[in-house]
């Protein structure tokens, strides 16, 4: 058994403002070969957690799920 996981990364910066600047290159896409263990557990229970911290849960398989997910930095709120 196999999985694979396409993960597309944007990515951004804060400016003075506080609205987010585009960087060079900010987009880019990685495909994660999750093997043979990684691939079993995320059949029995259908999440996936990013190897920085974050989790996507409810997967199904052949489909795409969307998230949102600060990788690394902070994200604030007003």
């Amino acid at each position: 058994m196999s999985c694979f996981i396409s993960v597309d990364y944007l990515i951004s910066r804060c400016s003075t403002f506080g609205d987010a600047q585009a960087v060079e290159g900010r987009y880019f896409s990685d495909v994660v070969d999750l093997g043979n263990a990684r691939c079993w557990e995320i059949h029995q229970k259908p999440s996936y957690t990013f190897p920085m911290g974050g989790i996507v849960t409810d997967l199904q398989i052949n489909e795409t799920t969307l998230i949102s997910h600060t990788v690394a930095g902070s994200l604030d709120r007003f």
